[in-house]
């Protein structure tokens, strides 16, 4: 029996479609309020509660020979806690946004969640994507896409050179998959972000390629950008975007995913390619 939890989100929904191909009993684990419907109908055993409430889950982790939980990493001791003593592999999805400099209270909850699991004795494995996108709405590169679609300029605060390495979601999903399964792993953490790091400008370049617009970047000095947010919020407006999420964009995010590639098998698309496969070649 597999149990995965955030069954329901993103990634967890391309991640569910794979599971159901294989023969394994699959559990989900959703939230009372969740639309299990999409779940239910392929055929997996849905099981309902609170992550936040460690006994209204503590059932769904019975039997269970591995955990994927796809929901916040925040919940990690409510895994490690229900989890069977039997259970061969807890793999818990955190985030390379856990490195970022920024101070951000969401940050240092990712930072203290993965604490708890490097001190714990149970046979866990760690994943931290960069940024997913993908089908549908990913929120991240799919909503760049809809804008440059709407009007092709974009303002980019910053120079627009600092390093992004988004991951396609079905690269995360086999990298998950691996983790699962690969024996010998217990205790690592990895890294799974794209093939290929590139500039912010790069990456604004390379989505307007994919779906037939050339962008008009527009650069705005930093400074000129966070006091335009600040006047937005004085004013009562909302902008989309918070002053965390503009610093964030002038880090650098590139990452080894060699271990990921050497233990798991890993081999992400390049940007260009998994580009190719959602606005289509």
């Amino acid at each position: 029996m597999i149990l995965v939890t955030g069954a329901s989100g993103y990634t967890g929904s391309f991640l569910m479609r794979r599971l159901a191909e294989g023969e394994e009993p699959i559990r989900c684990l959703v939230r009372p309020i969740s639309d299990a419907g999409g779940l239910e109908q392929l055929g997996v055993e849905v099981c309902r509660g609170d992550l936040a409430d460690r006994e209204s889950v503590r059932a769904a982790f019975r039997g269970v020979r591995v955990v994927l939980h796809l929901a916040h990493i925040c919940y990690a001791q409510t895994v490690l806690d229900c989890a069977d003593a039997e259970v061969e592999r807890l793999v818990l999805i955190s985030s390379l946004r856990r490195f970022s400099r920024v101070p951000d209270p969401s940050v240092d909850e990712v930072i203290r969640a993965e604490a708890l699991v490097l001190q714990s004795q149970r046979p866990w494995v760690i994943l931290r994507p960069a940024m997913i996108y993908g089908f549908g709405d990913d929120r991240n590169i799919s909503r760049l896409a809809a804008r440059l679609r709407r009007r092709r300029f974009t303002p980019i605060p910053g120079s627009g050179r600092n390093l992004h390495q988004p991951v396609f979601v079905e690269d995360v999903v086999a990298g998950i998959l691996a983790a699962a399964e690969t024996p010998g792993i217990e205790g690592r953490l990895y890294a799974l972000a794209g093939g290929e790091a590139l500039s912010y400008d790069a990456l604004v370049d390379a989505v307007g390629r994919a779906v037939g617009v050339r962008p008009l970047k527009i650069h705005l000095p930093l400074g000129w950008a966070l006091l335009a947010l600040r006047v937005l919020g004085w004013l009562g407006m909302r902008s989309g975007i918070d002053h965390r999420q503009v610093l964030r964009l002038q880090e650098d995010k590139a990452f080894s995913i060699a271990e990921a590639r050497e233990d798991l098998g890993y081999q992400p698309l390049s940007f260009a390619a998994g580009l190719a496969k959602v606005y289509g070649e």
